[in-house]
């Protein structure tokens, strides 16, 4: 017995610190009861389930209760998608429908851009188009000719994946 109350105190800690209320707790430590009257049960109308969010999700439990709607709260990211990764990494280079941006290694301007395609084939675009003098292939390299600049090719950068990359175009953005 003793060692049951350790192991209760123990999680009772862990539990608060990790922003679990500590009358939730103790109500959620009590026994079930064997066997309830069935007139005792109150079936919901509803049920809903919502991410666990500090004093928001006890508050949403309390205003929908009197409202006979169940409340279930769910973790941000549950333990299986944080230890289970099926699948390898795309290299940044290999990633194909993205908006990704390059600075100029000069000036605090930035190109942003989109392709559809995999992102190393369009950086070879853009490199290609200054060095042969297209410039009207890449604004990037418009701006390196222009300005006189080095570009940071080294640095491109994921912002996020384009959900259109069907349809998406290699993007003809100017510096910023």
């Amino acid at each position: 017995m003793p060692d049951r109350d350790a192991e209760k105190k123990h999680i009772t800690q862990v539990l608060n610190s990790n922003g679990y209320p500590t009358r939730m707790i103790k109500r959620n430590w009590q026994a079930p009861l064997a066997h309830r009257p069935a007139s005792s049960l109150v079936m919901p109308r509803a049920m809903v389930v919502i991410s666990y969010v500090r004093h928001v999700s006890e508050s949403i439990r309390q205003i929908l209760t009197p409202l006979e709607i169940r409340t279930c709260c769910r973790p941000h990211r549950t333990l299986r998608q944080t230890l289970v990764n099926l699948k390898d990494r795309i290299p940044l280079q290999q990633r194909a429908g993205v908006v990704y941006r390059i600075p100029c290694g000069t000036c605090p301007r930035v190109y942003v851009g989109q392709t559809c395609r995999m992102l190393n084939h369009r950086l070879k675009e853009h490199k290609r188009a200054l060095t042969s003098g297209n410039l009207a292939q890449s604004a990037i390299a418009e701006h390196a000719a222009h300005e006189s600049h080095v570009i940071d090719w080294k640095e491109p950068k994921v912002v996020e994946r384009d959900v259109h990359s069907g349809h998406g175009t290699s993007g003809q953005r100017p510096p910023q």
